[in-house]
């Protein structure tokens, strides 16, 4: 009921301010109806009767196909003043971010025996471990941080076993001495939920 409600608290209005404004595919089997908005926003609707809720994205185009031709990488900094912040605007708690950051890059210094170019967080992987990629000039590697040396032990022996069986597992590459900081291969997007 809560749905229905919802439907027509947001969409109703939408296809009664619009619809005269509606553009159709002939034969789409999926019936879209593709309107824009004053304010330049595209709207796309379609109805699917196969279950009973609502789902919407939204897309903007600020990703590096958008990039200004003479500002390429534009649309990544934006990422990253949206997503992680800066010292002064949208982190989280930068006092707590800035150290842990900080052993990152320490690490990476220590095995690559560089500066890294770049360094940004990864998706949660549901332990208390936090993983950041980090880019450094011709390598990239993945960082974590976890404050359970015990579970970090056991992932970096477990990993080695697997590893010794065959099995593509990332391949740790240097240990903090403190052993809640770790750099290990960068093996791409792919994880175990994809």
């Amino acid at each position: 009921m809560r749905n229905v409600f919802l439907l027509i608290l947001f969409v109703l209005p939408v296809f009664l301010f619009a619809a005269e404004k509606f553009e159709t595919t002939p034969g789409d089997p999926f019936g879209f109806h593709t309107f824009k908005l004053e304010n330049g926003l595209t709207v796309i609707l379609a109805k699917n009767t196969d279950q009973p809720k609502i789902q919407s994205y939204i897309m903007v185009r600020a990703g590096s196909l958008d990039d200004p031709e003479r500002s390429t990488g534009l649309a990544h900094y934006f990422e990253h003043m949206m997503f992680k912040g800066t010292s002064k605007i949208a982190a989280l708690n930068w006092e707590k971010e800035k150290p842990l950051l900080d052993k990152i890059e320490e690490l990476f210094e220590q095995y690559t025996h560089q500066k890294p170019v770049e360094i940004y967080e990864l998706p949660s992987s549901g332990s208390n471990r936090r993983y950041f990629r980090i880019k450094g000039d011709g390598i990239t590697l993945i960082g974590a941080a976890g404050t359970s040396v015990e579970e970090n032990i056991a992932f970096i022996e477990i990993g080695r076993h697997f590893m010794l069986k065959g099995l593509p597992v990332p391949k740790v590459l240097c240990v903090s001495e403190n052993k809640e900081f770790y750099l290990q291969e960068d093996l791409g997007d792919i994880t175990l939920f994809n």
